[in-house]
């Protein structure tokens, strides 16, 4: 017995030994990392170990002398490579004479060695033969098939001869199948589509997100359609003030410059989509000479203004600043003019804008509504116009409800606008009206943010002497010379051209913004929330419609609160309010005519409209949140109790005073000495004129001079 257990003790020191042996076929430094991985946690370091130790390991017993350890792991362009002295590598970085690499693909946990002319490759930096920043990292090792060795990586392969010759071939955005012995497409995008360097100057209105969103999506639109792209060599850079990504070895069928398959995704920057250069375009793209002294690049087509297509037996493509057209092998570039599928050519900035959104502005878009419906509604409406010499002025733009685009002739003879609805449906506003409608504060649709008619939702209809038509949120009325004699927001007429009230509940929308003020709570101490706040307002404007009094349009800005301030040192909380536009109320202050108002104390809504909302554009910031209704008191001074004081005004609104810390009723119900605290800001009376139009209660000034906002009760 005592025999067997040395036996097994010296079996067990030899076990040991032969296990001490194995392990240090390994380099002690093999996936030990540098500062970079100073972020990672230990776990993932640990993983990162083990898997460039056991990637040594395993190429180690095939026989193959990975070397030592030149330096610690590190991050390279966003590739995890560790770098050794190999006597078995014949590969050579350009710099430092390291020969082999072992990467570590984080996705698979997995490292794997990148030796001989792939290394070479792999870390040298030419044009044509992109490096580790471009490929990422590898996703295998090295194999043969054939008279051909191929490595793939993340976004390609490389592919040597036997012989090891240094200039492998590329293949970019596919992999080379081992099984098949044929390529085959990457899955998912390259890593770098879209790039967008951080110090690079980006086009107005178009942040480096919105660049990488348009590169990534014509990638995989391209993609889809079958165009083989290749791989992105580059970041997105500027040439010749053009946003471009240079791809190589996809299916253009041009090498300009002796290597690659080149061609280019660019971005129109008026649009912010991407399109592609290809084939003998982008040969002129990258420079060439037209017939006997006409040469002309990039900085003569500038952006593209859509892909190429095809007429007849030539391929066309419009730019910036002209289109190419390529028949038989001859080209030639019209400059100042483009081109559309019938060979019908244009001045720039024409007919490829009909229906066309911009790429920021789709993104408005209701859910279900997408720019092919814009284009493909613009083009119905466009056609049926039936007017070649009428263009678009510009892109289609987004509106709540409705999107539009504006038209124009060359001789300004005629000008239209088409509004197309998001239920599909299309009006066009031309003539007198859509002078009329231009001449409104902010073309119609906006004041300062806020609605005043919003798209058409009839056409104009003939009446005696007058022209009327109904829009989204009201209706207006002109006379036979085009002048407005009505407009009302809030209202409709019906089939005998009578004014008919409308309810616009349904527009009543919480604040995008929207936090509860002071975390105001109910009787039981639950604070309130959103739907709380939206049900209350929405009771208190249908109770005011079914009343018989007309609220108006709840303008977009929604259930907000009414800035807070200072007065006498003290903070006041301000108001939490729904602003209205139109309606019955003949009150204007800040773009609304009427504002609905919580009293937090009693969780009431109450009205704050006519003169007393009128003398608001002097004193919100002292009055509170108002705790009472609107009262007419004796001589025709009209009353109303908020939470910091009471607001006094005549009925012509001309003077108006605030008693601060009073309550009307306790002391005279109408002070008439107004000489210390009087107001008569003519703002209060004024309202709001523009291009001689006033919305506003006021006279009715000139032939259509004024828009006057009725009080019908």
């Amino acid at each position: 017995m005592k025999r067997f257990l040395v036996l097994m003790a010296l079996l067990g020191v030899v076990g040991f030994t032969s296990m001490s042996i194995m392990a240090s076929n390994v380099p002690e430094g093999v996936g030990t990392g540098d500062q970079h991985f100073d972020g990672w946690s230990q776990v993932e370091r640990d993983t990162m170990r083990e898997a460039m130790r056991d990637a040594y390991r395993d190429f180690a017993a095939t026989g193959f002398d990975l070397g030592q350890p030149a330096r610690n792991a590190t991050l390279w362009e966003g590739v995890v490579l560790q770098d050794f002295v190999s006597p078995d590598s014949t590969g050579s970085d350009p710099w430092h004479g390291f020969s082999l690499g072992i990467v570590y693909n984080p996705t698979l946990e997995e490292a794997f060695i990148v030796r001989d002319a792939f290394f070479s490759a792999y870390t040298f930096n030419h044009a044509s033969l992109p490096n580790l920043g471009v490929m990422g990292p590898a996703i295998g090792n090295d194999f043969e098939i054939d008279n051909f060795r191929y490595q793939n990586f993340a976004n390609g392969y490389y592919r040597i001869d036997l012989d090891g010759n240094v200039d492998p071939y590329f293949g970019g955005g596919v992999h080379f199948d081992e099984a098949l012995g044929e390529e085959v497409p990457l899955e998912g995008l390259p890593a770098n589509i879209g790039n967008v360097s951080s110090v690079m100057t980006l086009p107005a209105g178009l942040t480096a997100s919105d660049i990488e969103a348009a590169f990534v999506s014509a990638y995989v639109e391209q993609t889809q359609a079958g165009n083989h792209l290749g791989f992105p060599y580059t970041s997105v850079k500027i040439w010749e003030g053009v946003y471009v990504q240079d791809f190589a070895d996809g299916d253009s069928s041009v090498t300009p410059w002796g290597d690659g398959r080149d061609s280019v995704l660019a971005l129109n920057s008026i649009t912010g989509r991407v399109h592609r250069v290809r084939d003998a375009f982008f040969l002129v793209y990258a420079g060439t000479t037209i017939g006997e002294d006409q040469s002309i690049d990039i900085s003569d087509l500038g952006e593209p203004r859509g892909d190429d297509f095809a007429i007849a037996d030539a391929m066309v493509q419009n730019f910036e600043k002209g289109y190419v057209h390529i028949e038989d092998g001859v080209i030639t570039f019209t400059p100042d003019l483009n081109i559309d599928q019938d060979g019908n050519t244009y001045e720039l900035f024409g007919a490829e804008l009909i229906g066309l959104i911009s790429l920021i502005a789709e993104r408005s878009l209701p859910e279900g509504f997408d720019s092919e419906d814009v284009l493909n509604g613009f083009t119905a409406a466009y056609q049926a116009l039936d007017d070649e010499e009428l263009m678009p002025t510009g892109l289609v733009e987004v509106r709540p409800g409705y999107v539009h685009q504006h038209y124009r002739d060359e001789t300004n003879d005629r000008e239209l606008v088409v509004f197309l609805r998001f239920d599909g449906e299309t009006l066009v506003l031309e003539g007198d009206m859509l002078d009329a409608f231009n001449r409104l504060p902010g073309t119609g649709y906006d004041i300062s943010g806020h609605r005043v008619l919003g798209a058409p939702m009839s056409e104009a209809i003939e009446r005696d002497t007058h022209r009327y038509q109904q829009f989204e949120y009201g209706y207006m009325v002109l006379d036979e010379e085009g002048s407005i004699v009505d407009l009302r927001v809030g209202f409709e007429f019906d089939e005998n051209f009578e004014e008919v009230p409308r309810s616009f509940v349904d527009k009543i929308t919480m604040s995008p913004t929207f936090t509860a003020p002071l975390n105001y709570v109910d009787q039981d101490g639950n604070v309130l929330d959103e739907a709380f706040y939206l049900e209350l307002f929405t009771n208190a404007y249908n109770d005011l419609f079914e009343s018989g009094f007309h609220p108006g349009v709840p303008m977009d800005e929604g259930i907000n609160i009414w800035s807070p301030g200072m007065s006498n040192g003290e903070l006041h909380e301000g108001m939490l309010k729904l602003s209205l536009q139109g309606g019955d109320s003949t009150g204007f202050v800040f773009n609304s005519n009427a504002k609905l108002t919580f009293n937090p104390e009693t969780l009431e809504i109450f009205l704050v409209h006519d003169v007393i909302l009128s003398s608001f554009q002097t004193i919100y910031y002292q009055s509170g949140y108002a705790t009472g209704e609107m009262v007419e008191a004796q001589d025709g001074w009209f009353i109303q109790q908020f939470s910091e004081g009471y607001v006094q005004t005549s009925a012509d609104g001309e003077s108006y005073r605030f008693f601060e810390g009073r309550t009307f009723g306790e002391t005279n119900d109408v002070d008439d000495d107004t000489t210390d605290e009087e107001s008569t800001d003519d703002s209060s009376t004024l309202w709001l004129v523009i291009g001689g139009i006033t919305l506003g209660v006021v006279a009715l000034s000139g032939v259509g001079a004024m828009i006057v906002i009725k009080n019908k009760k």
